[in-house]
């Protein structure tokens, strides 16, 4: 799963995406964290969080499997593939008049 497609999910369930140094924090709407999930090593996660303990059992299921599809992501799979545009520039050869 990469980044973009899990902070999409997670503001399409009504929460947000924080990152910090090495991770990424799910939140709810109070800015509470709910869950974390580390960005530098893979299947490393943290649901011990109260927002995250009192959740309906079927909103819990949800987003842990979220959280568990990028925990599981290696991490080189996670970025977007970046993507260059090159753009050829003519050079007037030496010797050219311009005019």
């Amino acid at each position: 799963m990469k980044y973009s497609e899990f902070y999409q999910t997670v503001k399409d369930m009504g929460f947000k995406m924080t990152e910090g140094m090495s991770d990424i924090y799910v939140e709810n709407s109070y800015g509470d964290t709910v869950f974390l999930v580390s960005k530098d090593h893979m299947y490393n996660l943290d649901s011990d969080f109260e927002p995250f303990v009192t959740m309906k059992d079927e909103d819990k299921e949800f987003v842990f499997e979220l959280v568990y599809q990028l925990a599981k992501t290696p991490l080189a799979e996670r970025e977007e593939e970046k993507r260059y545009w090159l753009q050829k520039i003519p050079v007037p050869l030496l010797g050219e008049k311009h005019g």
